[in-house]
């Protein structure tokens, strides 16, 4: 091919019935590379796209090849991630997936994890959140959503999940009070704007679409108040939805809905797959203490 001819997305096809799809400036130079990696590729698509469009190119590709069934070699833009992760050995499978399709049994806390000094450097957030307006509400509605949307919360702390107080944000008309992190990306977040305090969840579209339709018409008829934006990021795949409740007490409706529990648990449950939470650095330990225990029993860290 012409060196001015080989840019493009290629997918390749394995012996297996697996597929991998990539961007390349020069297909001729990155098959030859996939060939003396991998000894079992049976076909070679390729497709010329301008140099820069080669970034969103990828992405949809990735997304349409899963959209359609298909199993998957890549990591990056992915959805779900296939075969044994270091997640199983915190939460066996066949836990998962109990936990998965509505077990709300309570885990029993165990010792936790406590870093001395990451819990220093997060203090003062802490008790600046207490200052805030309605910030016992906050935590209330965080508490919630930490023991029914992820999973084995104690275990899987600091390794699989993070939560961080007031971080830092580039608008001065909005103040974050807290974050969930998992893997690569924020599950939950709750601020203040002009308009009050609002809850921001990503979770799947696919398990929403399956309660609601594909419109989402029905959620939005059962709560006409949600406000739902494409917004995603590439960690989660092509598979979630930015909701975002304007109230606590509709913050509150959602937590006890069953539908919207398992699409939450689903893309949480996904994402801690993928691998540890790379925002452990974020981690308030006095505010997470507040969401094992309740109002009337806190103990405190054990350990």
């Amino acid at each position: 091919m012409p060196s001015g001819e080989r840019y493009g997305i290629y997918i390749l096809q394995f012996q297996n019935g697996e597929v991998y799809a990539g961007q390349t400036v020069d297909i001729t130079r990155r098959f030859v590379q996939h060939r003396h990696k991998h000894g079992d590729v049976a076909q070679l698509c390729f497709k010329p796209c301008a140099r820069d469009q080669l970034n969103e190119e990828e992405r949809q590709t990735i997304w349409l090849l899963e959209e359609n069934g298909f199993r998957l070699r890549n990591f990056t833009f992915t959805s779900v991630l296939e075969g044994e992760t270091d997640f199983d050995l915190v939460m066996p499978v066949a836990d998962q997936d109990r936990w998965l399709e509505g077990d709300l049994s309570t885990e029993p806390v165990i010792t936790r994890t406590n870093d001395i000094e990451l819990r220093r450097k997060y203090v003062r957030s802490y008790q600046r959140l207490l200052r805030e307006e309605k910030s016992q509400e906050v935590i209330e509605v965080l508490r919630v959503y930490v023991q029914r949307c992820i999973p084995v919360p104690a275990k899987s702390e600091l390794s699989f999940w993070a939560v961080s107080c007031l971080p830092g944000y580039h608008r001065r008309d909005v103040t974050i009070y807290c974050r969930i992190n998992i893997n690569w990306q924020e599950v939950f977040t709750i601020c203040r704007d002009e308009h009050g305090i609002n809850f921001s969840w990503h979770t799947a579209l696919s398990s929403l679409q399956t309660a609601y339709g594909e419109t989402l018409d029905a959620l939005l008829a059962q709560y006409p108040c949600l406000e739902i934006a494409d917004h995603y990021y590439e960690p989660g795949g092509y598979d979630q939805i930015n909701v975002v409740a304007l109230s606590s007490p509709m913050s509150c409706e959602l937590l006890n809905d069953s539908n919207f529990l398992r699409s939450m648990r689903l893309f949480n449950l996904r994402l801690m797959r993928r691998g540890p939470c790379v925002y452990s650095r974020n981690h308030c330990f006095d505010l997470a203490d507040q969401l094992f225990y309740q109002p009337s029993n806190r103990e405190g860290v054990k350990g």
